[in-house]
């Protein structure tokens, strides 16, 4: 997972059409983000309910309160301020992924899903994507690729490991989920082999390096594609 809480740019970096104008409205943002980075979440939290008493159509500033609340575990008021976000504004990509996720923590499988497929349609349909909104796009996505993998939604966790390596080709970490599919779904050791070694090559002294060659390792003590993989490796990534 790559999306940390300080990491509020994501959501400001793609401007929703009921947002604030763009000369506006950042100057709350940029408050909002250094607070959080600062750790001042309920200093955070008073400054966007108060932006959002007279600006309640604001669907980035809906969003980032709705981000707030779900990574400092209020999943009922996150739902309450994504869901309105997505009403307001249904072609804002952000509001649909965090909204996922958060039916995720809910365990709202189908839900979660459904989010993620309209965020997905959504960016596909924007036009041109600066490098800012490339990495959140990005980072979303692998975000998505684990919670597919954990739901064993494997052919959507191939694509959309896809799409990142189609942004960018040497995603370390799309490499490597590439990998984790062609050992664990496809049986295709060959390629699993390639891709971990692409892992190690692109980064050799990175965590993820470490992850490949003792996937490998683990391959090579495990050579037969007709043995079901034992899973339990995947604990020690």
């Amino acid at each position: 997972m790559r999306i940390g809480i300080a990491a509020v740019t994501v959501l400001t970096c793609i401007v929703g059409m009921q947002a604030a104008p763009l000369f506006a409205a950042p100057l709350i943002y940029k408050d909002v983000e250094r607070r959080i980075r600062a750790g001042e979440f309920d200093n955070a939290e008073s400054l966007l309910n108060a932006y959002l008493s007279s600006s309640d159509k604001d669907v980035t500033a809906l969003s980032m309160l709705g981000r707030l609340y779900q990574d400092t575990g209020n999943k009922k008021k996150a739902a309450q301020f994504l869901k309105k976000a997505v009403k307001i504004d249904p072609g804002y990509p952000p509001a649909h992924f965090f909204l996922g996720k958060n039916y995720y923590k809910e365990m709202k499988d189908d839900e979660a899903v459904s989010e993620f497929a309209v965020f997905r349609s959504r960016m596909e349909q924007m036009s041109s994507l600066d490098e800012e909104e490339k990495a959140f796009y990005i980072d979303a996505l692998d975000e998505i690729s684990e919670i597919y993998f954990n739901l064993k939604m494997f052919d959507d966790f191939y694509a959309v490991n896809q799409r990142i390596l189609e942004i960018s080709p040497k995603d370390q970490a799309a490499v490597y989920n590439m990998g984790v599919y062609y050992y664990l779904c496809a049986r295709n050791n060959s390629k699993a082999y390639q891709l971990f070694n692409k892992v190690i090559a692109l980064a050799p002294d990175s965590d993820l390096a470490k992850k490949a060659t003792y996937t490998i390792e683990f391959m090579r003590a495990n050579p037969d594609p007709r043995m079901a993989p034992d899973l339990d490796f995947i604990d020690k990534l």
